[in-house]
């Protein structure tokens, strides 16, 4: 009888990948952006490709699926931490394709424990992304935990995008102060001469829709 191999050790490149994409960007080094949205793809394609060039010649409909699944949510993953537009599309395509991998394994019977157990955790994972607070999530891996002591540090859009989160989430007090962080900062690069002057009624300009209530997101730095 043809030995079938169901797993193979490659399948979990992308997942590392995207992990160091991840490590990368918390600590702010160079390619984090590249990594992160490069895994995705890399899924679809490693286990594609695993599933045509089979030793035992044998194709598996599931692992098809199982490729688009884990591209779908790593892809998912990378456009919400680095706040990028298509998330939520994509987050649920991802629940879409990942229903239809769990149904047709239960009939081909072709996915070993961990495939399925990476789809759970990524569903999971997804979920706590796609509920957590965006500004919330901006601070914490953008920002950091002293990034309020040391304004200077970030530069100004950095903080104008984090008063828009805190703005979208109707914390309106909050959005003002960091849009105060985002001139203190701006102030900064200003005496340093790395910008002109035409920032700070940007800024302004951006609070005053805060006050008023009418601050669009295309309206950001």
């Amino acid at each position: 009888m043809k030995r079938i191999t169901y797993f193979r050790p490659i399948e979990v490149l992308p997942v590392i990948i995207f992990l160091l994409g991840f490590a990368l960007k918390t600590y702010h080094l160079p390619f984090a952006h590249v990594i992160l949205l490069a895994s995705g793809p890399m899924a679809f394609i490693i286990l594609l490709l695993n599933n045509i060039f089979r030793k035992d010649k044998t194709f598996l409909p599931t692992k098809t699926m199982l490729a688009l699944s884990n591209s779908a949510w790593l892809t998912y993953f990378s456009l919400r931490l680095l706040f990028l537009s298509g998330a939520p599309i994509l987050f649920y395509t991802a629940i879409v394709l990942t229903v239809v991998t769990l149904v047709l394994s239960t009939y081909k019977k072709q996915l070993v424990v961990i495939q399925k157990l990476v789809l759970f955790v990524h569903v999971a994972l997804g979920i706590f992304l796609m509920s957590y607070s965006t500004s919330k999530l901006y601070y914490s891996t953008v920002l950091g935990k002293s990034a309020k002591e040391y304004p200077e540090d970030y530069p100004y859009f950095v903080w104008d995008n984090y008063s828009w989160y805190l703005y979208d989430e109707q914390l309106y007090d909050d959005a003002l102060d960091a849009n105060v962080l985002a001139k203190i900062s701006a102030k900064s690069a200003f005496k340093a001469g790395n910008m002109d002057s035409s920032i700070f009624y940007r800024l302004e300009d951006n609070k005053a829709k805060i006050e008023n209530r009418n601050w669009k997101s295309n309206e950001r730095f």
